[in-house]
């Protein structure tokens, strides 16, 4: 992990790992901040580190994947959809799962307004 996440985020962040890969379900991906670690929000403790997707090697940053985010986000999200959209599919399925967001609900909707 790049920030210094709270215990609470650092129990999202082994959540999303235990999810799989949020494109094709594979095990072990890595958190990817979508705006860094350090993102800040007014109103959201440590934003960068709630506002994540798990994504596999392939999907993060292979180099002989064109559609990689780290090698060409544009195709990244032609090919998929937006960071965000993932990202709020992951809360969407979080909250299924747990019947609340990781974060508070006004925390949520900031990242959702602002992020």
């Amino acid at each position: 992990m790049n920030g210094n996440p709270t215990a609470e985020q650092k129990r999202f962040h082994e959540w999303a790992r235990d999810y799989g890969c949020i494109i094709d379900n594979s095990e072990n991906p890595a958190i990817h901040h979508i705006k860094g670690s350090k993102m800040k929000l007014k109103g959201v403790d440590k934003a960068g580190e709630w506002y994540v997707i798990p994504l596999s090697y392939h999907w993060h940053q292979d180099g002989s994947h064109s559609a990689a985010l780290h090698v060409n986000k544009n195709e990244f999200e032609r090919v998929t959809v937006t960071e965000k959209t993932h990202w709020i599919l992951l809360m969407s399925d979080y909250y299924l799962e747990h019947g609340c967001f990781p974060m508070s609900d006004e925390e949520y909707q900031i990242i959702v307004e602002r992020a």
